[in-house]
């Protein structure tokens, strides 16, 4: 045993030596007989420093410490001096200077020690089974705790051979006193069933008390009865809750549930996704139609509204050209959707290119250069400048793939520098150096090159695309070499 310096107080006398643990704090002799405010005294001491006098609070004749006035027992009659819970409610943990502690807050009364297994400071010492040692509350659970194999319930284990929990151990099963079903006897009151359905029930009742109008209490109720048949207790108790917000507009906006067609205009397509869950419901109990027709419309709507958005202000030549195309929808001469289409290059020209005005012929053929695959469904936008803003403004075809295969031209110039540079190549570099290479020797553009139609004819490298082969220089080949 070691030895400890300690500094001993008491009530107003302080007394510092070296003693052994767990030995008198007064002369440091063992066996210790008494401890008295993390103190501890043998019997001689004892007697020295504990008189019998008369207790100032019960009035009895009994051993108090000589500098006090009141016995143990009427200063363990006080409250809690950290959580301040009544006297005579709580058990008493340890006696202080300060008063008396109850057993929860014993902990915060301690010096905080280092964990001798993860090194970790602590309040909460318990000795490890093994190294006999003290250690935290972390360690000590991986000597004592485990998953009960009876209840599949994480305690501490009190039959270490069959791994089992103190009340699987006394008793493997047991009666649900709601169903009546055996149940091991770690579940406690209940089997998890009956817990899971009690759970649900009180999770229906106070979301129910949400709601003002009784159609839509019963709905919800009708709802979660279905959405558990299908999925099962444990997923309504999980999910349940994350389908409020619907019967909430349901409750304040239309006193019950709606038809299709008010539904899909309020919650738009997409706020229907949201709630796919409760869609199926109504679909499979048929309180609703779904109405494609005006689903798709409403989802063009929503589409067309999102590219307005892109625009930081009006611009007047899309507003005729959309009230132009609107003409034509009520006309019945086009759909949404063309109507979607035509708008999305001519906003997405506005956007990309900050135009205010109208654009110029520069702004458009740098547009077109970028995105020549929206040359078609930009050329109505350009009858309507023309023809309302007398623009002059040309599509160009030959000017337009001149401007793409410079850009292309230099863009991949620049790549293929970046990768020359590099010491070692992902395969995704090596692709795209693949790709570089046969836009800058033979003018093709293939995006996703693959490795394994590259041939090798007398020992020169070649890359054949639709029956046709493509020269290959030799470091280009040494380079990508390792993925064959």
């Amino acid at each position: 045993m070691g030895t400890t310096k300690t500094t001993i107080t008491n009530c107003s006398m302080k007394i510092t030596q070296i003693r052994s643990q767990n030995s008198c704090s007064i002369c440091g002799k063992t066996p210790v007989t008494r401890k008295f405010r993390e103190e501890y005294y043998c019997a001689n001491c004892y007697a020295q420093w504990f008189k019998k006098k008369t207790c100032k609070s019960c009035g009895q004749l009994k051993r108090i410490h000589r500098d006090g006035e009141f016995c143990l027992e009427c200063e363990r009659l006080t409250d809690c001096v950290r959580c301040g819970k009544e006297a005579g409610t709580f058990n008493v943990g340890i006696v202080t200077n300060y008063g008396a502690v109850c057993s929860s807050c014993v902990r915060y009364f301690r010096e905080e020690q280092m964990c001798s297994e993860c090194g970790n400071m602590t309040r909460d010492r318990y000795r490890s089974p093994i190294t006999k040692e003290s250690i935290c509350l972390s360690c000590y659970r991986r000597y004592t705790f485990a998953t009960c194999k009876n209840c599949s319930r994480y305690r501490k284990i009190h039959n270490q051979e069959k791994q089992l929990c103190k009340k699987c151990d006394e008793q493997l099963l047991s009666t649900c006193p709601k169903c009546k079903a055996e149940m091991a006897s770690g579940y406690g009151n209940i089997c998890p069933d009956c817990a899971r359905r009690t759970l649900l029930f009180n999770m229906i009742r106070l979301n129910v008390h949400i709601f003002r109008n009784k159609a839509v209490k019963t709905a919800y109720k009708k709802f979660i009865f279905w959405y558990m048949q299908k999925c099962g207790i444990s997923v309504v108790l999980h999910k349940g809750s994350d389908f409020m917000r619907f019967f909430i507009d349901c409750d304040d906006i239309w006193q019950k549930i709606p038809d299709y067609a008010e539904l899909v205009t309020h919650f738009k397509p997409n706020g229907l996704r949201a709630n796919l869950t409760v869609l199926r419901w109504l679909l499979d109990t048929n309180q609703v139609v779904v109405d494609e027709a005006l689903k798709d419309d409403l989802a063009e709507m929503q589409r067309i509204q999102s590219l307005f958005n892109k625009l930081k202000e009006s611009v007047p030549c899309i507003a005729s050209y959309y009230k132009l195309l609107q003409r034509r929808y009520d006309d019945g001469k086009t759909s949404l959707k063309s109507v979607r289409l035509a708008l999305q290059p001519a906003i997405d020209l506005i956007s990309s290119q900050a135009v205010t005005d109208y654009p110029t012929q520069e702004q458009l053929n740098h547009y077109l250069s970028e995105k020549t695959g929206q040359i078609a469904a930009i050329t109505g936008f350009i009858n309507h400048l023309k023809s309302v803003y007398h623009c002059k403004l040309d599509i160009d075809r030959k000017l337009i793939q001149q401007m793409k295969a410079k850009r292309l031209k230099k863009r991949y110039s620049q790549r293929l520098v970046e990768l020359y540079k590099q010491t070692e190549l992902t395969t995704a570099e090596q692709m795209d150096l693949l790709s570089v290479v046969l836009y800058s020797l033979h003018g093709i553009e293939i995006k996703k090159t693959k490795f394994d139609v590259i041939v090798l004819i007398d020992g020169v490298a070649y890359y054949r695309d639709n029956m046709k082969d493509y020269f290959l220089p030799q470091d280009i080949y040494l380079r990508i070499k390792p993925q064959f």
